[in-house]
């Protein structure tokens, strides 16, 4: 299974940890772990292990289509079979 977390900030809090903790724990089950901060990078990034496949997509606007091509790319680059989303679906809109 490959499963990649998606996140909207990396900054301290109880969502953005639990992703951090998902994907480091999978990180030693499964065969690829991956963790994606559609908008802030934040000091839970020292927290990944080194195990877990991170990028930033640096999303800017409501629609930011070079966000959209990189998340794209990032899925099809590392086939990707789960995505699980640690915030309601509303707040990576925004």
């Amino acid at each position: 299974m490959r499963v990649v977390q998606l996140i909207d900030s990396l900054e301290p809090g109880g969502a953005e940890r639990m992703a951090v903790n998902i994907a480091n724990g999978l990180s030693t089950m499964i065969s690829f772990s991956g963790l994606i901060a559609t908008r802030n990078e934040g000091a839970l990034r020292n927290g990944i292990n080194k195990d877990v496949s991170y990028t930033f997509l640096s999303k800017k606007h409501t629609f930011d289509i070079v966000s959209v091509l990189r998340f794209r790319d990032y899925l099809s680059k590392n086939k990707i079979s789960v995505i699980t989303l640690t915030v309601l679906l509303i707040f990576l809109l925004y």
